[in-house]
């Protein structure tokens, strides 16, 4: 899964774009001047050297821009300056040699064409690429003949704007859903343990007790006993390692289809099992946690259990398996108790057997 924990801020990319853009623009701007300028005070054929001089001034503040940016890797900052820079002198050739509206229209656009496909830049950069490579045909603006070359080039440049707009589009797309399900994952799991957290867990218990024709299904609430000793004697790093094995154990245990941490020590599952052997399914969620222990310090858990209907609500459903494990606590610990309306069925993990004590008290 992607660490978006070290990814940037959006502030950044929108920032240097800015920064970028009027720097783009000035220049554009002084391009257009020069030419201006040097139509009407220099001779004609010192307009082709402005250019070639325009263009090495253009490289530098361009690929300065690039390579200064902390969102455009370096290469693709030089590759950008360097294409942008061949399409200009190109483009200086087309105008002395006069050659036709068609050819510039193709070869501008191939152009444009290489620099979307090999450079990985943000969507702003690229409008403001695109925007700097009409300077290309800066000339023309000038002269009114040359209006339906400058409409035939503004065609291609725009069409290939579209496509590569469409590509980023999809890319930030893309990489909007990948944060969304990072955020939804992370927001249901525990960080420790790995299984659902206690806001994910009720939500799925919503789910199945919702469940048209569903199969039979128990909610278990367990707690383990005595963990205060490990995190005394050993350490809160070695109960870490406890609830992380805790919870892989349960989750192995045939028949668990939901585990979360409701908090602390306390466990929360579902079992699907029938009635007739929840109590051994039961049982061997709990010997599946005391084979967890650590270093000779024993662990083991007490259990309650009710059966999920659609007509007991999630909170309900909690506080009957929560009074059911309060039960199992009272009476002696390391056992699963079966909620249910009319008596409370305690099994004792050591033997199976069971016993009918009186009914917990629902607070």
């Amino acid at each position: 899964m992607p660490d978006y924990s070290r990814e940037g801020s959006d502030c950044d990319d929108y920032s240097t774009a800015i920064v970028s853009s009027y720097a783009l623009k000035a220049v554009f701007a002084l391009g257009l001047t020069g030419v201006f300028l040097s139509r009407q005070i220099l001779s004609g054929s010192l307009v082709a050297p402005f250019w070639w001089w325009g263009t090495a001034v253009f490289c530098v503040v361009l690929a300065t821009i690039c390579v200064r940016s902390t969102k455009i890797r370096r290469r693709d900052g030089y590759l950008i300056a360097v294409v942008c820079g061949m399409a200009f002198l190109q483009r200086c050739t087309f105008a002395q040699a006069h050659v036709g509206a068609e050819a510039e229209l193709c070869y501008i656009s191939g152009w444009m064409m290489v620099l979307a496909l090999l450079c990985r830049t943000s969507l702003s950069f690229r409008f403001s690429f695109f925007l700097l490579l009409l300077t290309a045909i800066g000339p023309e603006w000038l002269h009114p003949e040359g209006g339906m070359r400058v409409a035939l080039l503004l065609t291609g440049m725009l069409s290939v704007a579209a496509f590569v707009l469409r590509s980023a589009l999809q890319k930030k797309t893309g990489a909007l859903y990948d944060k969304i399900r990072y955020l939804q994952v992370l927001s249901s799991t525990d960080e420790l343990t790995g299984i659902m957290n206690r806001r994910a867990f009720p939500e799925r218990v919503e789910m199945f007790r919702r469940e048209v024709d569903a199969p039979l299904r128990y909610l278990l609430l367990l707690d383990l006993d005595n963990f205060k000793q490990v995190n005394d004697r050993h350490g809160h790093q070695a109960g870490d390692r406890v609830l992380t094995a805790v919870a892989a154990a349960i989750l192995a245990v045939p028949g668990v289809v939901a585990l979360g941490r409701l908090g602390g020590e306390e466990f929360g599952a579902v079992l699907e099992v029938g009635r007739d052997v929840i109590g051994c399914r039961a049982n061997a969620v709990l010997e599946a946690v005391a084979a967890c222990s650590w270093e000779g310090q024993l662990v083991s858990a007490s259990a309650g259990g009710v059966k999920l209907a659609m007509g007991r609500t999630v909170e309900l459903s909690l506080a009957c398996a929560d009074a059911a494990m309060y039960r199992s606590k009272m009476s002696g610990k390391g056992r699963f108790t079966l909620f249910s309306p009319e008596t409370t069925v305690v099994f004792r993990a050591e033997d199976g057997t069971s016993q009918t004590p009186d009914k917990p008290v629902l607070a």
